[in-house]
């Protein structure tokens, strides 16, 4: 199943363990699902689409808020620049790890994975005249998992440290046209990394992919009759 932002791929909707989105809530607009057979205009995926359309920031005033819980704190931030200009800054840390051991045993990640994360957001959007927009998007994900088989024996040790990430900077202008047409341009760029590291009685293995991530999406819409 692909995912895209905007119009624009990223590898995961969701950290590890599916507790929490890589993107602020506050920040998206709308959700489509399609489960199979979507259109041309997105392809290479076998399974479904996920289609999420960001919000644009405020248009009037600041607004943000600051929440924590026993999982992580977040936090966002949008305001109106000036009338043609509005900004939104977003972030989310994850401490589910730290506060478990609060309240259970020390050994309690050697029996359930306790994942680590935090992401980041930040979006701004300038109107260059009327029904027409530019909006520069950065989106950032970071993942840690450390999976352990506890031992008695230290050769009969096993671990496994996963660590995932990207990174996305989207830029993308709209236009409507008087005739009820429209344009949308969409250039992208980006970063992932997945890294593994397995160790099974002293014995290292790591494996790690990195990827540089470059795309331009173009539309253009209108009615034929």
């Amino acid at each position: 199943t692909r995912v895209n932002v905007d119009g624009v791929e990223i590898p995961v909707l969701y950290h590890v363990g599916g507790m929490r989105s890589t993107i602020n809530s506050d920040l998206v607009r709308s959700i489509d699902l399609s489960p199979g057979s979507f259109g041309a205009e997105y392809g290479r995926g076998l399974g479904g689409l996920v289609r999420i359309e960001l919000q644009d920031p405020s248009r009037e005033g600041v607004h943000g808020y600051v929440a924590a819980d026993v999982m992580d704190v977040s936090g966002m931030v949008s305001a109106a620049i000036t009338p043609n200009l509005r900004v939104a800054v977003a972030g989310r840390q994850g401490y589910l790890d730290q506060t478990l051991k609060a309240v259970v045993s020390n050994d309690v990640g050697d029996f359930f994975p306790i994942p680590r994360y935090d992401d980041y957001q930040a979006r701004a959007a300038l109107t260059l005249g009327k029904d027409e927009e530019l909006t520069a998007t950065f989106l950032a994900s970071d993942d840690h998992l450390t999976r352990t088989v506890p031992s008695s024996d230290p050769n009969a040790v096993k671990t496994q440290d996963t660590n995932v990430l990207y990174r996305r900077f989207i830029v993308r202008y709209t236009r409507l046209l008087p005739d009820g047409s429209s344009i949308a341009f969409t250039p992208s760029f980006g970063y992932d990394s997945n890294q593994s590291l397995w160790n099974f009685g002293g014995t290292p293995l790591l494996l790690n992919v990195d990827a540089w991530q470059y795309a331009a999406r173009a539309s253009y819409r209108r009615r034929v009759g």
